[in-house]
């Protein structure tokens, strides 16, 4: 199905009523990484993406926002999939998700020259027996571009690590264009390793998409850049794929 147009007064809302809560994402060269806009500081990527490098991961990530830790953006992105979410904090995630897939659908089809065909959520690793659908799964069905793709996470797993099995996608997809969703990327092992295994079941592109960027105040680097690039309110219109103006 296609992405909803997300009207014009709920774009102003997002930015009037939640703006100061939540920080655009951005890349900036020899300040953030070039593939999840991590503040590094005299490097192209940071550790962890250097480490994925050479592997089938994503062919691109994006994220709309910054969670930094200790601040309300931070406990936003863990409050909404609770057992008993908080509303606005779920409320203002779906509103999040639905600004970079509606503004920025555009950008996303530039970038690959199609739309996808397919899109997955991440889900939480290890599995666990009668898992109860993820929060971000629901928001997405309702807003996501093209055919739900499932995908299955492993009992018995090694945390925070890159491996195709971690995840298996529940058909083939061939030369498909498919489109992965991620709530928080924190060093990008769950959505990569997704991204590998709808690799292993045939996807010639795959791009991510994460909510949040969740970055650490106490990193020398993201102290620097936190403090050389002051709190703006949030700019629905600043591209979620490049970090700043939208692909032409």
């Amino acid at each position: 199905m296609p992405v909803p147009a997300i009207p014009d007064h709920v774009r102003h809302m997002l930015a009037d009523t939640y703006g100061g809560t939540v920080r655009n994402t951005a890349y900036v060269v020899g300040e953030t990484c070039d593939v999840c806009f991590t503040p590094v500081y005299g490097y192209t990527r940071c550790r962890p993406c250097s480490a994925h490098a050479g592997q089938p991961v994503a062919d691109r990530v994006g994220a709309a926002v910054y969670a930094v830790e200790g601040e309300q953006s931070h406990y936003m992105m863990r409050l909404y999939k609770q057992p008993h979410p908080d509303s606005d904090s779920k409320f203002v995630v779906s509103l999040l998700l639905w600004n970079a897939l509606s503004t920025h659908e555009d950008c996303l089809n530039r970038l690959t020259g199609r739309p996808p065909r397919f899109w997955a959520t991440v889900p939480s690793l290890p599995a666990k027996p009668a898992q109860r659908q993820h929060p971000l799964n629901m928001i997405a069905q309702a807003i996501a571009p093209g055919e739900q793709l499932q995908l299955i996470a492993q009992p018995t797993v090694a945390p925070r690590t890159l491996n195709a099995d971690h995840y298996r996608s529940e058909h083939p997809v061939p030369g498909e264009h498919v489109l992965i969703i991620d709530d928080t990327w924190t060093t990008g092992a769950h959505a990569q390793s997704a991204a590998l295994a709808v690799r292993a079941a045939g996807a010639e592109q795959i791009l991510v998409l994460n909510i949040a960027r969740y970055i650490k105040p106490s990193f020398t680097a993201t102290k620097k850049f936190l403090a050389s690039h002051p709190r703006r309110d949030l700019d629905p219109m600043q591209c979620c794929w490049t970090g700043g103006r939208c692909p032409d």
